[in-house]
């Protein structure tokens, strides 16, 4: 009886090439989806876009008002191997939007929604290190 090519042991130049292809799926993914942020206090908008810098292309997320702002919360981001921290926006409606930008403190944190809510013209672009390591 012939033995299945999944019953087969698999070679260590096998093993190898998989844990490769791994890695380097794992080092590309942040390039397809850059979180960035553009707020305006003139114009009271705040536009979160996701960048694929492979592709070239900006594609527009989220947008909300400003003065539309109620609180904020930051908890500690699940999934990650060292504290870091996500920052949710609270909204009057009762919504709430939780950003893409994972910070290694609550100060940093604590720093984005001040210059979203204070400053005339906050940006927030994504950064392909940062996304890997969650340190904006």
């Amino acid at each position: 009886m012939k033995e299945k090519w999944y019953n087969k042991k698999l070679s260590i130049q096998a093993v190898i090439i998989i844990i490769l292809v791994l890695v380097i799926l794992v080092l590309i993914n942040p390039l397809f989806s850059l979180p960035d942020i553009e707020c305006s206090r003139s114009k009271d908008i705040c536009s979160i876009y996701s960048r694929n810098i492979i592709l070239n292309k900006t594609e527009l997320v989220d947008q909300f008002n400003i003065s539309d702002i109620e609180d904020h919360y930051i908890t500690m981001a699940p999934n990650h191997y060292y504290p870091s921290m996500d920052l949710t926006i609270y909204f009057k409606s009762r919504d709430y939007i939780t950003l893409d930008f994972i910070t290694k403190g609550e100060k940093r944190a604590e720093a984005i929604f001040y210059g979203i809510l204070n400053d005339d013209n906050f940006t927030l672009k994504g950064n392909y290190w940062k996304s890997l390591f969650g340190n904006y």
